[in-house]
C-alpha cells in the first residue's frame, strides 16, 4: 500500500512562499512610498509572527508505503525556510507498534512509529498527518495494525 500527499503539500508550499513575498513586497512598497520606518518595523513583526505560525503547524509531504516485510516513510518539512528531507524504513520483523496522537489543541494528528532494537523499545520522530485526507489516514492505521498483529502473532 502507497499513500501520498503531494498535489496537498505543492499546494501548501505554493500558498507560504506567495505569503512570504506579500509580506516583504507589501512592508518594502509601504515603507519606500511612505517613507516610514514605523510600517518595515509593522511588516518585519508580521513577517516574524507568520514564520511562527508556520513553523508549529509542520506541515509535512508524505509518502507512506507499507508492505508484509517493511514500513518505508519519507518526508519533508513544507515550511520555505527551514525543511529537511528525512526517511524512516523499519523491518516488519523490528516493528514494535505505533500510535496516532492529537497534538496543538487538537489541530495536528501526528504519528509516532515505535521499533524493537538491543537496547528496548526506540521511537522514531514524530510525522504529521494534517495533509493526508481522513481515509487516507485510515488506510495508514489499517497497514499499520495489520502489520502489527502479523508481526506479533509470528
Amino acid at each position: 500500500m502507497k499513500i501520498e500527499n503531494s498535489i496537498a503539500a505543492n499546494f501548501i508550499r505554493n500558498l507560504y512562499l506567495g505569503i512570504y513575498f506579500f509580506i516583504v513586497g507589501a512592508t518594502a512598497s509601504f515603507a519606500i512610498i511612505y517613507k516610514s520606518l514605523t510600517l518595515f518595523y509593522i511588516g518585519l513583526a508580521l513577517f516574524v509572527l507568520t514564520c511562527i505560525i508556520i513553523s508549529l503547524l509542520s506541515y509535512q509531504f508524505l509518502i507512506v508505503v507499507v508492505e508484509p516485510e517493511r514500513i518505508f516513510i519519507r518526508y519533508k518539512g513544507l515550511n520555505p525556510l527551514f525543511s529537511e528531507n528525512s526517511s524512516i524504513e523499519i523491518l516488519a520483523t523490528n516493528f514494535a507498534g505505533y500510535k496516532i496522537q492529537p497534538a496543538v489543541f487538537g489541530l495536528r494528528k501526528n504519528l509516532h512509529l515505535f521499533v524493537n532494537t538491543h537496547g528496548g523499545v526506540a521511537e522514531y520522530p514524530t510525522i504529521n498527518l494534517n495533509l493526508l485526507e481522513q481515509t487516507q489516514v485510515e488506510k495508514v492505521e489499517k497497514a499499520l495494525t495489520l502489520l502489527q498483529t502479523t508481526t506479533s502473532a509470528k
